[in-house]
């Protein structure tokens, strides 16, 4: 029998030492890395949530005038024609606005940085926007043939069971 000298002993407990500081340091590493994960995920969310109400924000300071203008944007009768020139570029410019955030947030839940049921309430608003009225249908068959959203972001949205988003604004009834 073979009998080790006191370096190859020393020598095969530092190996050893060494294999057991790999997998410690494996181990540390998977639960930084699921920690930031986490936390990535959780920024992405908030962005996205916070995107959503800088719009909500914006439409509740909007002048009469402009609030006036949305809420005949989203009459299910409204045609192009039906508004100004002037006015019909402003509404084209806050849905651009509105779909450029709302194909960010896709992107988001695409590579599972938002939540499956925020991105399906969010697009089915997208959606059912575009499915309104014959002024927002046209307005984002434009927009799209421009290519300012990815093709990807266009197949979803057309592809989403939208909501009516003409209820979006209408005052609820009181029951008194």
């Amino acid at each position: 029998m073979d009998h080790l000298t006191f370096a190859q002993l020393l020598g095969n407990y530092w190996e050893f030492i060494g294999s057991v500081g790999v997998v410690v340091t494996l181990v540390y590493l998977a639960v930084q890395i699921r920690a930031n994960t986490r936390t990535t995920k959780a920024n992405a969310s908030f962005q996205a949530t916070h995107s959503w109400a800088e719009v909500t924000q914006r439409l509740s300071e909007l002048p009469d005038q402009h609030l006036k203008l949305l809420l005949t944007a989203f009459s299910a009768e409204t045609k192009g024609g039906d508004i100004s020139a002037e006015d019909y570029e402003r509404v084209r410019l806050m849905f651009r606005n509105f779909f450029q955030r709302l194909e960010g947030q896709y992107y988001l839940f695409r590579y599972g940085l938002l939540e499956a049921s925020v991105w399906e309430a969010r697009s089915s608003i997208g959606s059912g926007m575009v499915q309104a009225n014959p002024m927002l249908r046209e307005w984002w068959e434009n927009d799209t043939k421009s290519r300012n959203y990815s093709q990807e972001f266009v197949d979803t949205i057309n592809q989403v069971s939208g909501i009516d988003a003409t209820t979006l604004f209408t005052q609820p009834t009181s029951d008194s």
